[in-house]
C-alpha cells in the first residue's frame, strides 16, 4: 500500500478556473473519500447533496491566471476519466500529479428541476 499524500487542484464543472480550490489526500485513500472531502470543503454548493450523486473525473487542465474566467465543462473536454469510487488515489494518480493544474473535475448531480 503507498505511503504519503498529495494536493489535488479540483474545480466544480462550468465554474471559473479561479474557484479551483486545494483537496490534500493519502495516496492509500479511495476515491470516494475524496469525494467526501470535496464535498466537506465545498459544503455551501453540496449542502442538500447526496454524496453518492456527486462524480469525479481526472482531467489535466494547466491553470492560467489570464484565462480565469474560462468555465470547464464536461463535453469540451477532451481527455477526461470517470473516477472509479472504489480505485485508490494512488491507482488514479500513477506519479505525483503535475503543478499549476487543475487535476479533478466535480460533476454536480442533475437539477431535479430541469427534469
Amino acid at each position: 500500500m503507498p505511503s504519503g499524500h498529495c494536493t489535488l487542484l479540483c474545480l466544480i464543472e462550468g465554474e471559473p478556473i479561479v474557484n479551483a480550490f486545494p483537496v490534500e489526500i493519502e495516496l492509500s485513500q479511495y476515491v470516494s473519500c475524496l469525494r467526501k472531502l470535496i464535498q466537506l470543503k465545498s459544503s455551501i454548493r453540496f449542502k442538500q447533496t447526496n454524496r453518492s450523486c456527486i462524480n469525479l473525473w481526472r482531467v489535466s487542465i494547466p491553470f492560467d491566471p489570464t484565462g480565469s474566467n474560462t468555465r470547464p465543462v464536461l463535453p469540451e473536454i477532451d481527455s477526461k476519466t470517470a473516477l472509479d469510487p472504489t480505485s485508490e488515489i494512488s491507482d488514479v494518480f500513477g506519479e505525483p500529479p503535475p503543478e499549476n493544474t487543475i487535476h479533478i473535475i466535480v460533476q454536480r448531480p442533475p437539477n431535479p428541476a430541469n427534469n
